[in-house]
């Protein structure tokens, strides 16, 4: 039997900002206290208000009421106790929720000793504590009131719905309401969740109501009908053009809408004959030697921290680097991966603190409506933790298929002093994309962050640009020739006469 979208009664309160959200059809009288309108010994009532980090000794953070109505949520640099707001809501395991609500923020900034957290949206408790992985939220607000939301599939019999904010400012929430998404209205939900977070219609060239306008029909008819209503949804979706949007569906194959082709530029085979002493690293690079004093990586996707490969693919990146007075890093046929990976590769190499690229999210409905951009920071290793940066030349490969994750670590590669890049321009593809829950068990992927480079060029479409550029014309390998070239100049010069 279909269900009816329908607004869920009990405690659930979700901060997921909505605009024009009408009744929904059925069902009970929706979030209690979802306008802040009720208080009591100085909390909103039918909420929790809990600690949610602290950072010293100071004042808790405040807690008050909006006038008019709403909640408000405030700290500076002397609070030392940060407090979270949160209702605990049943749900049905499987089902997709909707926190819909209207939010403004004003002067936000993380102060020395803070968290740097804003945010509204629901999680997942577990052991008495929300389990952050879980945790589906609105993070950029505007000054002025805007619309937000928040959806999540139900993993367990409970949902929490959740506000906190642990920096200096304060963030503000008002008209708060968790809906259940119906099979028959999961394509409007996904077309106003992509029309409120997608960064790149502007580069796209789309206008998206108006793209999306002539697949709802299909789409509606198709809603109890998993694979027909996905297959509908590809259609629309390669119109974005973007190779961080695809569909995932339990026990089927994802379905990539647009999936240009790019080849790499890379001869796994004939680099391996051209070393000393190759090796294979697990499933995701191989390294060796080129003569005694120049050593070799090349790195073909960032395994998650915790994975089988990561472990190995880090020990490697350490050792080849051991005991040579150069080394080729090559990146094109890195594809991406996990870019806590890539920091804790590129933190081998630095000696010091340093940008390496900013982001921005959408924060408000038109498209043009952005949060400000934030600096992406790259840490040396801490004393002790590890052996010391490598200090002498590296000299970076990059090609086209290098892409997202994987144009992170070149990003921090080219901010180091000792690091030329050589090749091709990269990907042009960041995205850091993030699943859309639907019902049926389908997960839309979309882009969520436009990206820059530390030199402020955009990354989407343009990709890292090497300071040396190889066209891939000449027979053999003329990036790496041009790499070995440019290292054994380089160490030459840093050799002293006899």
């Amino acid at each position: 039997m279909r269900r009816e979208a329908r607004p869920l009664a009990g405690t659930l309160l979700a901060l997921a900002c909505v605009a024009g959200a009408g009744p929904v059809a059925g069902g009970e009288a929706g979030l209690r206290n979802g306008d802040f309108a009720a208080w009591a010994d100085g909390a909103p009532a039918a909420w929790r208000v809990e600690v949610g980090a602290t950072s010293g000794n100071g004042p808790a953070s405040r807690v008050a009421p909006v006038e008019g109505g709403g909640l408000a949520l405030g700290g500076d640099a002397a609070t030392g106790t940060w407090r979270l707001v949160a209702q605990t809501v049943p749900v049905e395991v499987g089902g997709v929720y909707r926190l819909r609500f209207e939010a403004r923020a004003e002067g936000l900034r993380k102060e020395q000793g803070q968290f740097g957290s804003a945010y509204v949206g629901l999680v997942t408790r577990a052991d008495g504590r929300l389990s952050m992985p879980t945790l589906r939220a609105e993070m950029t607000f505007r000054a002025t009131w805007a619309p937000c939301e928040a959806l999540a599939r139900a993993t367990t019999t409970e949902l929490d719905v959740a506000a906190f904010l642990s920096m200096s400012g304060r963030l503000e929430i008002r008209d708060a309401r968790v809906e259940e998404i119906a099979p028959e209205g999961a394509f409007d939900a996904l077309v106003a969740h992509v029309g409120r977070t997608y960064p790149f219609f502007a580069e796209r060239g789309v206008n998206w109501p108006a793209h999306a306008a002539p697949f709802r029909t299909r789409a509606v008819a198709a809603a109890g009908d998993a694979a027909a209503f996905a297959a509908v949804l590809g259609e629309m979706l390669a119109g974005l053009k973007d190779v961080h949007v695809w569909i995932d569906r339990p026990g089927t194959p994802r379905v990539v809408p647009w999936a240009p082709k790019v080849e790499t530029g890379f001869d796994a085979k004939a680099t391996w004959a051209r070393l000393t002493a190759p090796q294979q690293v697990a499933k995701v690079a191989i390294r060796g030697r080129f003569g005694g004093d120049i050593g070799y990586v090349a790195i073909g996707a960032l395994p998650a921290p915790g994975a089988p490969d990561a472990a190995p693919l880090e020990h490697a990146f350490l050792a080849s680097h051991d005991g040579v007075r150069g080394l080729v890093v090559d990146l094109r046929p890195c594809g991406g991966g996990d870019e806590t990976t890539a920091l804790k590769l590129a933190a081998g190499l630095a000696r010091h603190v340093g940008v390496y690229a900013r982001r921005r999210f959408r924060s408000g409905p038109a498209p043009d409506d952005f949060g400000p951009w934030v600096d992406a920071i790259l840490r040396p290793v801490r004393g002790g933790e590890g052996p010391p940066p490598f200090a002498g030349p590296v000299v970076v490969i990059l090609g086209p298929a290098c892409g997202s994750s994987g144009e992170g670590l070149a990003q921090m590669l080219e901010v180091l002093p000792n690091v030329t890049t050589v090749g091709r321009p990269t990907r042009g593809a960041s995205g850091n994309p993030a699943p859309i829950p639907l019902p049926g068990g389908i997960d839309v992927w979309t882009s969520r962050w436009q990206d820059q480079r530390a030199n402020g060029e955009p990354l989407e479409g343009k990709g890292v640009v090497p300071q040396v550029l190889v066209e891939a014309t000449d027979p053999g390998d003329p990036a790496l020739d041009k790499a070995l070239e440019i290292l054994r100049g380089t160490l030459a010069k840093d050799t002293p006469p006899k």
